[in-house]
């Protein structure tokens, strides 16, 4: 009974402690954190590695939070995280822009009808 009573409580703050630490809200370029930003292999993007990610052999096991992609990654050198924060960076503004042209689209092509 013990034995079960532990296995639960360990099962239970399995589930509770990543909940508790896991309000990194958005991404913020330039915050990584304490151990440190990585750069994904796939979408070349920036993220900050997690203290509760399991060590393997070359880095920590993360999912990138840009594609999803799980990788083992190591910590990323100052060098590279600036290029992949001058990536993340252009990519955001041509997203933020391209949302505001279709805005404004729509907004044009709603008073083109309205008058007809």
């Amino acid at each position: 009974m013990p034995l079960l009573v532990g296995v639960g409580g360990i099962s239970i703050l399995a589930v509770v402690v990543p909940l508790l630490f896991s309000g990194k809200g958005q991404f913020k370029v330039g915050k990584y954190g304490f151990a440190g930003g990585a750069v994904c292999s796939r979408c070349l993007l920036p993220f900050s590695r997690s203290m509760l990610a399991p060590n393997m052999l070359f880095g920590k096991l993360e999912r990138c939070p840009h594609c999803g992609k799980w990788a083992i990654v190591r910590a990323a050198t100052s060098y590279e995280l600036s290029e992949a924060e001058k990536r993340y960076s252009e990519e955001h503004t041509l997203v933020v822009s391209d949302t505001e042209a279709k805005t404004e689209q729509w907004k044009k092509s709603l008073d083109d009808t309205r008058y007809e």
